[in-house]
């Protein structure tokens, strides 16, 4: 994704979100990546997957547990910690509430905050929009969950920086190219947007995860580990052959044929920090099913968020 990547993946087995076996395995992973770290001071953005409000046995969205052990890591070493994201159809902060992460927020005073304000990038020729306020960090955590996607296969790092394109405009990508060349343009913007987000570090949270046909349809499952790595693509690539994914089918890998600049992303190194747990529960989808999203559903969220700020009591 950038120059000076190590592109080593770490992985390290937790069996559930318990701060103790979320802590002891998450200061392993950081270990590794000690020099790669924010500094003391810093100005940290963690990018979690809150798509929908779900509760947090639906593997939709990051767990609140495993983002409270990251912000509980985060502040031991100093870091001015924020929680970030942009849903498609749908407020952030009501997704932090009914997932119980805003509750979590709270009570260790970090900010909750939503990227929904855009400025533009141009790559390739085209421009693109992202979420300005991703300038006022000095690092991004990215902190995605681990699950099958019905258009690509597989959700996991790259996918998840989506998120930092705000609101509606992901809805709009999806509509417009969403499965235009066997998804192998969304792919590619996908991979652009990783690389503008340029984030810091990934963690992703795979203790309980989606198999099947996510991004919310699919099926808990048990998995158990936490990953780790300063490269995006190469956590992906590492997961998909963990998994034991069929790379064919995942339409990022296909789109690395036609571009020499994220081929290196292939050349990581993958290291197991203990015992490899069991991974046989999880599965890819079957069939590839391109995610839409009809018009009115937009201009139905719209019509909610005008007519919540208009009802919206006026400040003393």
């Amino acid at each position: 994704m950038k120059e000076g990547l190590s592109r080593k993946v770490f992985f390290k087995a937790c069996p559930d979100y318990t701060i103790e076996n979320l802590s002891d395995a998450l200061e392993n992973l950081l270990d590794q990546y000690s020099e790669t770290l924010p500094q003391k001071g810093s100005s940290v953005l963690l990018k979690p997957n809150l798509l929908k409000g779900y509760k947090p046995e639906a593997a939709v969205t990051t767990h609140p547990f495993f983002i409270e052990a990251i912000i509980i890591a985060g502040k031991k070493r100093g870091w001015k910690i924020h929680v970030g994201d942009s849903p498609a159809i749908s407020s952030v902060k009501s997704v932090a509430e009914n997932t119980g992460l805003l509750d979590i927020l709270e009570r260790h005073n970090v900010k909750l905050i939503a990227l929904n304000k855009a400025k533009s990038y141009k790559c390739e020729g085209k421009h693109f929009q992202i979420a300005q306020q991703l300038d006022n960090y000095d690092a991004i955590i990215n902190l995605p969950k681990l699950k099958g996607h019905q258009q690509l296969y597989m959700t996991a790092a790259v996918k998840n920086l989506f998120g930092c394109v705000p609101g509606k405009r992901k809805a709009m990508l999806h509509l417009n190219i969403g499965d235009k060349d066997d998804g192998k343009k969304f792919a590619r913007m996908l991979l652009n947007t990783a690389k503008e987000v340029s984030p810091v570090i990934t963690i992703i949270d795979a203790i309980t995860s989606m198999a099947g046909n996510g991004p919310t349809n699919g099926q808990p499952c048990h998995t158990g580990f936490i990953g780790i790595c300063d490269d995006p693509l190469s956590l992906d690539l590492a997961l998909l052959k963990e998994l034991n994914g069929d790379l064919i089918s995942d339409p990022v890998y296909r789109c690395l044929s036609h571009s020499s600049e994220f081929s290196n992303s292939k050349e990581y190194q993958s290291n197991w920090l203990g015992d490899k747990p069991n991974l046989s529960s999880f599965y890819f989808p079957t069939q590839r099913r391109p995610i839409s999203f009809h018009p009115f559903i937009i201009i139905r969220f719209v019509f909610r968020m005008l007519l919540s700020k208009i009802s919206k009591p006026a400040r003393a």
